[in-house]
């Protein structure tokens, strides 16, 4: 059939002749094939206009077609017809250069127009709708409760990655790390670990629109990056959304923000469509708009792992949540030197706290969790209040494996053991999902 029009790809028989007759009767010359195997045969004795493919096929699939068509026969046009309606998998078709995709069943009466209109260059595919979240349209201006002078920091997750799902409940939480700075009129986010799933539902439900939102990543661990696909002003156009974070020598942020959000594998259910600009960093400081200026050291932790100081209207927020600060009885000590002169004074200092040692009797023990990239409580603590000095220190990180019981218990051995260190009068805390802290 060397005139063929168009060739169907499609194991369901009933459906391939059901659309062989529809098109037929449009005055199309229409040829069928059951796998993609031989529909590429097929190709290579005709030349047909377009091509009409199922997605599951047997062997070969539809856009594993489509794929080897464009790159063997680009001027054929393919339509991927399925009954997988997600939306992801329109854009699954688009990415493998699909000209449309028409979800099974289609509407028999308007089924050939459309692929007449496809062969011929004037069909416009439906736009699709963005998905519908509750924005007013005057949500230019953001409302906030804070002076032009405040930083409001708010703890959406602060503890360690578990190996299994926990099976406890905890007033401290059980998500994963991240951590919001906010201004009257910047969001800084520090951090995507399960937390920032609840802040992205907050900036719906407390109409605070920030339209340029910052999202600082300290490194590529799972905890600390798992909840990026889930927050929902990603999905959103009406937001500008930066991501920062280090290259690693084994993969580059953009390769991590390509895997997460935007290939195949992606847990989305969507590809994003807010504006996203991707900017990795190393050890420097630079400005983010509205008197806002961030620096960063790399952290010791395994792999490359940034700690992020945050200074506006005179304050200073210093965020490390993956980093182990080298006890006392260490002669290396060039790490604490270094990290103590990035954080000195500053009024919030965040820090990695996961080990407690020996719950059962609330006691500092502890050298088998040593040269893990992790901080003991008590070494933090020892550290922050003759080296850094800070205003309030927020342990953080803290291993599911302690119940509440255990925390409240340790938090108080420590206050205990360190009030002749605590000269200045440093607040410690132990954080809850959604503390609050103004400056």
């Amino acid at each position: 059939m060397a005139n063929t029009d168009i060739l169907i790809v499609d194991d369901d028989k009933l459906v391939a002749e059901l659309s062989k007759m529809l098109l037929e009767e449009c005055g199309l010359t229409v040829q069928l094939s059951g796998d993609a195997e031989q529909a590429l045969k097929i190709l290579s004795q005709i030349s047909p206009k377009l091509v009409i493919t199922d997605i599951m096929l047997p062997g070969m699939s539809g856009l594993e077609l489509c794929q080897q068509i464009k790159l063997q026969h680009p001027d054929i046009k393919v339509v991927v017809v399925s009954g997988k309606s997600y939306r992801i998998e329109h854009q699954r078709a688009k990415d493998v250069g699909a000209e449309c995709y028409i979800a099974k069943p289609y509407d028999t009466n308007t089924f050939c127009g459309v692929i007449k209109g496809i062969m011929n260059g004037t069909y416009t595919p439906p736009e699709e709708k963005d998905i519908q979240l509750d924005i007013p349209k005057n949500a230019d201006a953001q409302k906030t409760d804070l002076r032009d002078d405040e930083m409001r920091l708010t703890v959406w997750g602060s503890r360690a990655q578990s190996p299994k799902v926990p099976i406890i409940t905890s007033k401290y939480g059980l998500q994963t790390s991240c951590v919001s700075i906010e201004t009257s009129k910047s969001l800084l986010i520090f951090d995507a670990g399960s937390g920032i799933i609840d802040l992205g539902k907050e900036i719906y439900q407390s109409k605070r629109y920030y339209k340029d939102i910052w999202i600082f990543l300290s490194h590529f661990h799972y905890g600390n990056i798992r909840g990026l696909v889930y927050f929902k002003p990603l999905y959103d156009p009406a937001f500008s959304v930066n991501i920062v974070g280090p290259n690693d020598v084994t993969i580059k942020l953009e390769d991590v923000i390509q895997n997460f959000l935007f290939s195949d594998f992606s847990p989305a259910m969507q590809r994003p469509r807010a504006a996203i600009t991707i900017n990795s960093v190393h050890e420097e400081s630079f400005d983010v708009g509205n008197g806002i200026t961030i620096s960063t050291i790399y952290a010791n932790h395994p792999t490359t792992t940034l700690i992020y100081g945050v200074y506006a209207f005179g304050k200073k927020i210093v965020f490390a949540p993956d980093s182990e600060i080298l006890d006392a009885a260490n002669a290396f000590q060039d790490y604490n030197e270094k990290l103590a002169r990035f954080a000195e004074h500053a009024d919030i200092f965040v820090h990695d706290s996961t080990f407690w040692e020996n719950p059962a009797e609330f006691d500092y023990m502890g050298k088998e969790n040593r040269s893990r990239g992790h901080s003991h409580a008590y070494d933090v603590v020892e550290f922050s209040l003759t080296k850094v000095r800070p205003r309030a220190l927020i342990l953080y990180h803290v291993s599911t494996d302690y119940l509440d019981e255990d925390l409240d218990q340790m938090l108080e051995n420590i206050r205990f053991k360190t009030q002749e260190l605590n000269e200045e009068g440093t607040e410690i805390y132990l954080p809850d999902e959604g503390l609050n802290y103004i400056l």
